[in-house]
């Protein structure tokens, strides 16, 4: 207790005595401003980092304004774009906390339902030389049809985004979602739609909640975070193998350092979900059927540094862990090695081992080609020596994909991508200890022993306006058994049942002000499994989908 003490106190000196430049509020990993920002980077103009999201507001509003004074070098419609986000990102692009304090102190706000200085509406914003808050409603409602049967999807909620100070920055937004239909897909498995936790449900409709909230303090090099919010790490348009949005979302502690402009650092503690009941915490109910029980704790650490090799060429390296029942102090060390750390903490003769990864991703932009490759890794498991012997225990991922701006028409987009995830991928033995929480992997949402082929084309018809057409392949082997992990050799991918999906899809949006969008899709897929108990009978077969959709907030 002593120590910590301690520690909490240097600790909090050291935040105290570092130099401010900007609160640190994050952008939400769905917004169209990475879209923009790569497509811009790509093309040469700007240097931009996103193997890590979300990015901070005051970070995109940096690149915005580099861009501003390239300006010369876009297209007209880029032009109006830059004018669209430069009305979002005003406040961060000339700090309004020092720009409050300049002049005396003097209160800035926007009552109710009213336009800013640059035309940008807010619900309610305020801000002065200590305080800033922006608040902000959610609303949103799709009407369509589903899988053949008609169906409806809405949701409310909020969003608020604020600073205390140049230093200490909060964000908060929250859904309730409610979804109508007969053919509802409540897994949502072998789909990049997130996964949820379903609170209520019914015959023909579900329930769920998003919650996303964080609290961080940043200084001229780094930025520390206590929040809950969804994490991408790795390269990857339809699915990131490294961490993805796929699971709900869990609490976390986040560092982020930038020491120098070529090397990035970034480390992670998390609380997530096993659904595993702990026996020991079982406890009889005074009424019937109301008995209490907790599940094992189970966490993740992990970490990363990226390196800019040359200007257009990013590395990165990382490993985290998964373990369980209690906080280990080893895991808290953003710089620990945890693979070596969790052989340290193993009792010799016993299954006392966590669960280990190694990853890595890198991303090229050529100098004489408007495209950006990339690549990522993810190791869970590989022994030299078994595969030097002829045994092959490796269980691998890896993403391999290109997106490819202004290939023919201007303000176009093409992306190609190709994912192969061997078998037993995310898998381990102990059901606790597997890369998953809430039951759904923490890595790209197709899961192990498949392999998806990715094709993309968007057009940006005007500002705000865009179209997009993809195609899909996704090929699934059966559900692998923990058993088969402990055989002479793993089994080649794609074996056991059959899973095939071919998709298109069709979406036309229209952000029509800021977070006010209208939206239309449509998907056709033809789905054949040969496993009767994973897919839905009502997806099976050639199916039509479409939906309207109108929302403001993200």
């Amino acid at each position: 207790m002593k120590f910590m003490k301690i520690f909490v106190f240097v600790f909090m000196c050291f935040l105290l005595s570092t130099i401010s430049i900007a609160q640190i509020n994050y952008e939400p990993i769905n917004n169209n401003i990475y879209d923009f920002l790569e497509d811009i980077s790509i093309k040469g103009i700007v240097k931009y980092n996103d193997e890590v999201k979300p990015l901070s507001r005051s970070y995109i509003a940096k690149i915005l304004i580099e861009i501003d004074s390239k300006k010369e070098s876009l297209s007209n419609l880029e032009k109006e774009e830059l004018e669209f986000y430069y009305k979002e990102y005003f406040d961060e692009m000339y700090n309004r906390n020092a720009t409050a304090e300049k002049e005396g102190g003097s209160v800035y706000r926007n009552d109710l339902l009213k336009f800013g200085k640059t035309d940008r509406l807010r619900f309610f914003s305020y801000y002065d030389s200590l305080f800033t808050i922006n608040v902000d409603p959610i609303l949103g409602y799709t009407i369509g049809s589903q899988y053949g049967a008609s169906y409806l999807h809405r949701w409310n909620g909020a969003s608020t985004f604020g600073s205390f100070g140049n230093n200490i920055g909060f964000d908060l937004n929250f859904m309730d979602n409610l979804e109508q239909g007969n053919n509802i897909d409540r897994k949502k498995s072998l789909t990049q739609i997130r996964g949820m936790n379903i609170i209520k449900e019914n015959k023909n409709s579900i329930e769920y909640t998003f919650v996303n909230a964080s609290i961080s303090y940043n200084w001229n090099w780094g930025t520390i975070s206590l929040g809950k919010d969804y994490q991408t790490w790795g390269s990857g348009k339809n699915g990131q193998l490294i961490l993805s949005d796929k699971a709900p979302s869990f609490p976390m502690i986040k560092l982020e350092i930038a020491p120098t402009d070529w090397l990035r650092f970034v480390y992670i503690h998390g609380w997530l979900y096993s659904g595993i009941m702990d026996s020991s915490t079982f406890r009889y109910g005074i009424v019937k059927g109301r008995d209490t029980y907790s599940q094992i704790p189970n966490f993740i650490a992990a970490h990363m540094v990226s390196i800019d090799l040359k200007k257009n060429i990013a590395f990165s390296l990382g490993e985290s862990i998964i373990y369980s029942d209690k906080i280990q102090p080893y895991y808290l060390i953003p710089i620990m090695v945890f693979r070596i750390a969790d052989q340290n903490l193993q009792t010799k003769g016993s299954n006392s081992g966590s669960n280990a990864q190694l990853f890595g991703n890198i991303s090229y932009i050529p100098d004489f080609l408007k495209v950006k490759l990339y690549s990522t890794i993810f190791v869970d498991e590989l022994s030299l020596e078994d595969l030097f012997s002829g045994k092959d225990h490796s269980a691998i991922g890896f993403t391999f994909g290109g997106k490819f701006v202004n290939p023919i028409i201007e303000n176009s987009s093409v992306i190609i991508e190709y994912t192969r995830i061997n078998p037993f991928v995310y898998m381990n033995s102990d059901l606790v200890e597997q890369y998953a929480s809430h039951g759904y992997q923490l890595g790209h949402w197709m899961g192990s022993n498949g392999i998806n082929l990715y094709c993309q084309y968007s057009q940006k018809v005007f500002r705000g306006l865009n179209f997009n057409i993809s195609g899909e392949l996704v090929k699934k082997g059966k559900k692998e058994l923990h058993e088969e992990q402990y055989e002479p050799s793993y089994p080649s991918i794609l074996y056991g049942n059959k899973y095939n999906e071919k998709s298109i899809v069709i979406e036309i949006s229209y952000e029509y002000i800021h977070d006010l969008f209208v939206k239309l899709n449509y998907k056709y897929s033809d789905i054949s499994d040969e496993d009767k108990t994973r897919t839905p009978s009502f997806m099976l077969g050639k199916q039509s989908s479409f939906g309207v959709s109108v929302y403001y907030g993200m």
